[in-house]
């Protein structure tokens, strides 16, 4: 029987989200920098009962009240254990995975107590993932070892869980402010006129960045793009998981997480990115892969069914900015989709890799990375981006807007397109 071993060394620690992408895109700059970083705590696992053995013969695919408990299942016959794994305080659950043995039939599969969905783990999906799970809405996690007939080794080891804790959208701007510094800051700054007039949108081609809270979307061939200061060179695994289709936070703004299915690992060793770290705007922006999902065994731009074109030209007209920035009007609204227009967008700074565009569209923290996005003469979807938008700048008074980084900055059009140019001709040979 062919055997595929996943094991990796994980620290016992308790950890939590790096504060330095917050405190060098936020800190006492110009313009506020706006990732929404989602708390979170990983834990070292303790299991406290063997798992529960369902008798020889039942399949985890059906509801648990059709299958009988048996005895541990003889090597000659398949069998099913189900683990759970809970934690009372949590808004959603992830696990890390030490190692995982499974031979040919046998599968791990775990799935949300609270809304029934779930992810199959092969020991190949596994490694891609680092060991880690697929984010899971809800207080618990029920593991399931499906073992086919004669693997007498299939095994797994949990080393960590990682519990988001409940915490309201309020909850989440007193936070952000604290680890920041600011005052207030985190709720108005980039809100361009007395209301907040953003508007939910539901464009399938971007997605919402996990842990670190900021928003990326599909550029051409397969490649991502979001800001620079989303990536933390000191721990890049808070740049981990990229999600579409997110579903409505709850009424008290607690973010809900879209299905596995939709869920994508970072391949943190593609990240290319700058971020010149000294509150100037201009050179800020970040490109990456992904790994396929571990549910379709599809890339975004195939699940999606669509990408942005990219353009270093400046567009003529109203622009669009759309991603996943905080909100309390009303709260299930908050780190969900939304969009809002600028009647136009201009240039500020001109280098030729410093490129500044500026444009009064309502933004909030999570927003970092969302596309700078032309709007179509006649209504409809546009198919193009002409940018990356980075910071909040909005100022009536002082006749400021909202600000990112344009793609005429040579080494991002360079590292967006040029690559995969490049990509794609070595592909036809």
């Amino acid at each position: 029987m062919t055997r595929m071993l996943f094991r990796t060394a994980v620290s016992a620690s308790r950890l939590t989200l790096s504060s330095s992408i917050a405190l060098a895109a936020c800190g006492a700059t110009a313009a506020l920098g706006e990732p929404a970083p989602v708390p979170f705590e990983e834990i070292p696992y303790q299991r406290t009962h063997p798992p529960l053995v369902i008798a020889p013969g039942g399949s985890a695919m059906e509801p648990f009240s059709t299958l009988s408990v048996g005895e541990e299942a003889t090597p000659s016959q398949p069998s099913v254990t189900l683990e759970v794994v809970s934690d009372d305080g949590a808004s959603a659950m992830r696990l890390t995975f030490s190692e995982v043995v499974l031979g040919e039939g046998s599968r791990l599969i775990l799935r949300s107590a609270e809304d029934g969905a779930q992810q199959v783990i092969t020991a190949e999906k596994a490694e891609e993932w680092s060991g880690r799970s697929a984010i899971f809405n809800g207080p618990a996690i029920e593991v399931i070892l499906e073992r086919s007939k004669g693997d007498t080794e299939a095994r797994y080891e949990i080393e960590t869980k990682t519990v988001v804790p409940r915490l309201d959208v309020e909850e989440r701007i007193e936070a952000l402010e604290e680890r920041t510094g600011t005052e207030e800051r985190a709720s108005q700054e980039a809100i361009c006129g007395p209301e907040d007039d953003r508007q939910p949108s539901s464009d399938r081609r971007i997605g919402r960045i996990i842990p670190v809270g900021c928003t990326g979307w599909i550029g051409e061939g397969n490649k991502l793009l979001t800001a620079g200061h989303c990536v933390d060179p000191n721990n890049p695994s808070d740049m981990d998981l990229i999600e579409f289709n997110v579903p409505d936070s709850t009424a008290a703004g607690v973010i809900k997480y879209a299905d596995p299915k939709d869920q994508y690992k970072i391949k943190t060793e593609t990240i290319v990115y700058q971020d010149d770290g000294d509150g100037e705007e201009g050179n800020d922006w970040a490109v990456f892969e992904v790994e396929k999902n571990t549910e379709t065994d599809r890339l975004p731009l195939e699940a999606q069914g669509g990408f942005f074109r990219l353009s270093n030209a400046l567009p003529r007209g109203a622009v669009r900015i759309t991603g996943f920035g905080l909100d309390s009007t009303p709260r299930s609204r908050n780190q969900t989709q939304q969009t809002h227009n600028s009647e136009s967008i201009s240039v500020i700074s001109s280098q030729e890799n410093d490129v500044v565009v500026s444009y009064i569209a309502d933004t909030r923290p999570g927003n970092s990375g969302s596309p700078i996005i032309s709007l179509p003469d006649e209504g409809g979807q546009s198919d193009t981006a002409f940018g990356i938008h980075t910071n909040g700048g909005c100022d009536e008074k002082k006749g400021t807007g909202n600000l990112g980084t344009g793609f005429q900055n040579n080494e991002l059009w360079k590292a967006a397109v040029t690559i995969t140019e490049e990509k794609e001709v070595a592909e036809q040979k």
